[in-house]
């Protein structure tokens, strides 16, 4: 597939980031300030009740001491069987406190096979303390729904930064995201976006970012980093292989398990795991007259990658969608797995100095337009308004030694506050979808990039 090389010279040349899908039945939720620091409404499906009673003598759930209605027969919070089922015999220990007899307190996401019949977990229940959880992390005993190391996972490398969320709404995330700096100082970032009408979708997502991503690393780094010098393209559309393999083989493992279960042999899944990808490499090429953002993008599906500034922002990807439905994903049932892999050229000069690159998944993006939310321009810069300070502050990349060191972490401290204010701009507009970004600072990369070689 040919590269398709642009040199942006002015942002409003770009696609408009709300000519699609503005309509979307899923979006929505209330306006709310971005600076609010509440992620989930306290009426959340997995909130936890209410968080306060003002009347001491109100009823409450004997698993979970949530507050509830004298004639309820189930409790909104844990789902504990208020009218046929007594309390657990370690009340005393809810909310993750263990016993004694159980030894050190454990983390509710330590969750290992093993169990009674149908349930999945050693570990114990936060709610009762029993340790029959099923699948879906539900205690058998009580109802209550386990939290999962899945829910919100935050990292950076360098000056590069990604989180996920899972929303407010969905009760599992089943996106997933890989980052990582090459030796020859290109940010890699990858998003994917597993299909929820699928089951095991959060595998073939985990599993098809980090196979993308390493591909991309190790083809950067076995050309010794030096910019142009691996065919892109060509590295992208293995990546992108590699991520289609890795998904499908997320099909294999579940057919497999429903083998061991009911010692059958399973036959092919009729609705395969499946996800959508976006992956972005993003450099600064200083070898010519005037620094330039040398920035490729390869995608699947309706997961996105935008450039934006403090004034605007374009879209760089084209949605791969027919009447309202993906038209192409990674997936053993993928029809037309080829990404569109798409080149540009950025000069580094005015807006575009501050400017980021941000891939996400449409759990963000379908607030970043003018009739659902704020343009992605506004918000980025009233997240980044208290942050650019820093950037002034940081010490000469000739220095080197440790300020040097120092500089690249804040440079990663500040990309993570970034990416964690839009995922929290997301879920206080309804977080309808699970939500995942990842972003990098054009000005940070092409720093941290001196501030390394000078050490």
């Amino acid at each position: 597939m040919p590269d398709d090389e642009n040199v942006i010279e002015q942002p409003d040349d770009g696609q408009d980031s709300g000519s699609q899908d503005a309509d979307s039945p899923d979006v929505g939720g209330p306006d709310a300030d971005i600076q609010d620091s509440g992620s989930q409404d306290a009426d959340s499906p997995d909130a936890g009740g209410p968080e306060s009673d003002e009347r001491s003598d109100a009823p409450t759930c004997p698993a979970c001491d949530a507050t509830v209605a004298a004639d309820a027969n189930w409790c909104e919070a844990c789902g504990h069987d208020l009218a046929g089922a007594s309390a657990p015999a370690d009340t005393d220990n809810r909310a993750g406190a263990l016993s004694d007899e159980t030894g050190p307190e454990a983390k509710s996401d330590d969750i290992q096979p093993g169990g009674a019949e149908g349930a999945v977990s050693a570990s114990p229940c936060q709610a009762c303390g029993e340790t029959d959880i099923d699948t879906d992390g539900y205690c058998l005993s009580c109802g209550y729904r386990q939290p999962s190391e899945r829910n919100h996972v935050s990292e950076t490398a360098g000056p590069v930064a990604a989180a996920t969320d899972r929303g407010g709404i969905r009760h599992r995330n089943e996106d997933a995201f890989a980052i990582a700096m090459a030796a020859g100082g290109q940010a890699v970032m990858v998003v994917c976006d597993g299909v929820s009408s699928t089951p095991g979708s959060e595998e073939a997502s985990t599993t098809a970012a980090q196979a993308a991503c390493q591909r991309v690393v190790a083809g950067l780094d076995a050309a010794d980093g030096a910019d142009g010098s691996s065919p892109m393209t060509t590295l992208l559309m293995a990546a992108v292989a590699d991520a289609q393999q890795a998904a499908t083989s997320a099909a294999e493992t579940i057919r497999q398990s429903e083998t061991q279960a009911d010692g059958q042999i399973a036959g092919p899944l009729s609705d395969p795991p499946s996800t959508t990808l976006v992956c972005a490499v993003v450099s600064v090429d200083e070898s010519g007259a005037e620094p330039m953002i040398d920035l490729h993008v390869a995608w699947v599906g309706d997961s996105r990658c935008y450039w934006v500034t403090a004034d605007d922002e374009q879209l760089l990807t084209t949605d791969h969608e027919e009447f309202g439905a993906l038209s192409r994903w990674l997936g053993a049932d993928a029809m037309q797995p080829e990404p569109d892999v798409v080149h540009h050229r950025i000069p580094m000069s005015g807006a575009a100095k501050g400017g980021w690159v941000l891939v996400c998944s449409d759990g963000l993006w379908r607030y970043l337009t003018p009739t659902t939310g704020i343009p992605a321009h506004e918000l980025m810069a009233a997240l980044t308004h208290n942050l650019s300070r820093g950037v002034e502050a940081d010490p000469d990349p000739s220095v080197g030694g440790p300020e040097a060191d120092e500089a690249v972490l804040a440079a990663g401290r500040r990309a993570q506050e970034t990416v964690e204010g839009l995922l929290e701009f997301a879920n206080n507009r309804g977080g309808h979808d699970n939500i995942t970004a990842a972003i990098t600072s054009a000005m940070d990369l092409a720093r941290s990039v001196q501030f390394t070689s000078a050490t």
